[in-house]
Formats: structure tokens, C-alpha cells, sequence
């Protein structure tokens, strides 16, 4: 996939956003079109040019879904997904093409595919897809998580406490919804970071604004009789743990 071009570059500011998808595509135009609507659906963005980059991209980085053309140099993307199933990735894979070759598409969907769609699309129709995935992969609701005494409505970002609504920043937001979909573990507070700034991490000298998210969401969760906790574990991260 070495002819496959990157497609857009995403701004900061989009971090204050929903799932983080990673993309490898080749239309510049039409990635341009898509990262526009995603942009305003509150998504963030990686962008890998190769599968050799993709692969370092998911090494260093966690993912929600990646969105993967197979338009061109269909052998190395099959290789390159039956790779990625034999690592047990966590992330789901929504193939995007002109071909509609149903081969590659049974091949690719035995091999652990999610999704597929024949390009072009409309935006709403990818959104939706990206939104199923996620749900099956992460989730397996119908978009409404349930923790303690807490119901998340995945999509439409809204929380609340029994009836009542929690009112949380968007990082803080993301934050808890980051700890709920890995509750049985503990995430690291690497991990945490990367997934709420991606590769604007890099340009931070602490992790003094995660320890402050954690601080005013573990209040806000305690003020409003929360049945759950934030769990810190010295020195690696934290895990939500139902009180």
C-alpha cells in the first residue's frame, strides 16, 4: 500500500471529541469531505499513509475503530488483517472500497472485518456503521451502558445518576467512558493520556492535567452519590470499581 496518500491533517481542537478512529485511505478528496463530517460528529483523527505506519500507529495509540481502504493492494491488506486478528486488537475495522468484489469481502469478513462499505457512501451511512461497531466491539448495548448506578448514553454523550443528569466536561466525559469499557483492568495513566490527546501528548511536559480531569470528575461523582469510584493504582493508573 505504498501508493496510499494521507488524506488530511486534524487540528488540535478536535480533541474535544467522541471515539478515535484511525484512517488509511488513498482519495484525498474524499478523506477531506469525510474528515469534515467526522470533525463535526466530535471524532479525532490518526492518519496512516502505509500499513507498516497503521501498525505503529495501533502499537502506540488505542483505537475505537480504524477505517481502512482496500481499493488498491488487496493480497497486503488480507495479510495485513490476518495479522491484526492474530494479535487479538481490540479495535474494529470498517473496510471502505470501490471493488466490489465479493471474494475479497468474504475473505476479509473471516478474517475478522466488522464492516464494509462500497464507496462512495454517505457520510451519515459510514457514521452509523463506525457507531455500530463500536457498540458490538466495545460495548455489546444498544448505546446505553449501564455501570453502578450509572446509565451512559454512548453516543449522544449524556450521563445520569439514577434519574438525574451528571454534567461533565467533555474529557471528563471521555475519561469515564475510557475506565467503563476497560473496567476489569487497570489503565494506565500512558494510555489514558494518549487516548484523550493522541499525538498532542507529546508537547506536555506532565500528566498534570489528566491528574486534574481525574480529580474534578472523582468530586463531581462523589457529589452526586455516584455508585462507583476511580480507583488509584501508585504508580500505574486507574480503574473504575463499582462502591
Amino acid at each position: 500500500m505504498s501508493n496510499i496518500h494521507i488524506l488530511f491533517t486534524i487540528p488540535c481542537y478536535v480533541c474535544k471529541r467522541g471515539m478515535k478512529v484511525l484512517i488509511v485511505a488513498h482519495n484525498v478528496e474524499e478523506a477531506q469531505r469525510l474528515s469534515e463530517y467526522l470533525k463535526m460528529e466530535h471524532f479525532m483523527c490518526d492518519c496512516a499513509t502505509q500499513l507498516k505506519q497503521a501498525d505503529e500507529m495501533v502499537a502506540l495509540y488505542e483505537y475505537d475503530c480504524i477505517l481502512l481502504d482496500v481499493s488498491t493492494e488487496k493480497n497486503e491488506v488480507i495479510n495485513w488483517l490476518e495479522t491484526f486478528a492474530s494479535e487479538n486488537k481490540k479495535e474494529g475495522i470498517v473496510l471502505l472500497s470501490t471493488d466490489h468484489d465479493i471474494e475479497t469481502k468474504i475473505e476479509a469478513f473471516n478474517l475478522g472485518a466488522d464492516d464494509f462499505i462500497n464507496m462512495p457512501f454517505h457520510p451519515s451511512e459510514l457514521l452509523a456503521r463506525i457507531k455500530a461497531v463500536v457498540r458490538r466491539k466495545k460495548f455489546d448495548t444498544n448505546g446505553k451502558l449501564y455501570f453502578g448506578n450509572l446509565m451512559v448514553d454512548v453516543f449522544s454523550y449524556k450521563i445520569w445518576v439514577w434519574n438525574n443528569a451528571l454534567h461533565l466536561t467533555k474529557k471528563e466525559y471521555f475519561i469515564l467512558i475510557h475506565l467503563i469499557a476497560n473496567k476489569n483492568r487497570v489503565v494506565t495513566k500512558t494510555v489514558l493520556a494518549e487516548y484523550l490527546w493522541g499525538e498532542d501528548l507529546d508537547s506536555m511536559n506532565s500528566y498534570n492535567f489528566l491528574f486534574a480531569h481525574i480529580k474534578n470528575l472523582r468530586k463531581k461523582l462523589l457529589e452526586a452519590k455516584a455508585g462507583v469510584d476511580i480507583k488509584n493504582s501508585y504508580g500505574i493508573g486507574y480503574q473504575i470499581i463499582e462502591v
